[in-house]
């Protein structure tokens, strides 16, 4: 019933705090594309909060949204991440089909530690270069940055 209100409402739907169970049943219920927020890939990083790679792709398959955290703790078991290991992630959903799917998701305002090279906003071109050096084309690049994220508001309706 939640649910429901909130896509009446034109509220976007965010598994990011959602357990697995959770997560199956928003995809199951939801009418809307669902999203997550802030979330990292637990193929990469065995954290609970991660999403798994059968969970990514049920959030591609229902035309949601992913934004990337920038978490060193959701990033790697590590005591520090760098540019890399977040562009490792994105790459991740990428390569699972979701390269129109995922964005940025900082939580900047929530975390005490991110890449080293990515602390806070005005770093966010170092990862558009990382993104190059990995491959990812311009228009991809753009998506990744923010488009991405403008077509999952308009696919909800709320733009």
């Amino acid at each position: 019933d939640v649910v429901r209100e909130l896509e009446r409402l034109g509220i976007a739907v965010d598994v990011a705090h959602l357990g697995d169970g959770g997560f199956w049943d928003l995809i199951f219920h939801a009418k809307k594309p669902p999203m997550t927020s802030h979330s990292c890939c637990r193929a990469l990083r065995n954290h609970t909060r991660n999403l798994t790679d059968d969970q990514i792709r049920a959030l591609i398959d229902a035309d949601g949204w992913m934004g990337s955290n920038f978490y060193t703790e959701f990033l790697t078991d590590q005591k520090q991440s760098t540019v890399e290991t977040l562009v490792d992630h994105i790459a991740h959903v990428a390569d699972l089909g979701g390269v129109r799917h995922v964005g940025f998701g900082s939580d900047f305002d929530g975390i005490d530690s991110a890449p080293v090279d990515v602390r806070h906003p005005g770093e966010i071109p170092n990862i558009l270069t990382a993104l190059k050096k990995r491959g990812f084309t311009q228009e991809e690049i753009e998506g990744i940055a923010g488009l991405n994220f403008l077509r999952y508001f308009e696919k909800i309706d709320i733009v």
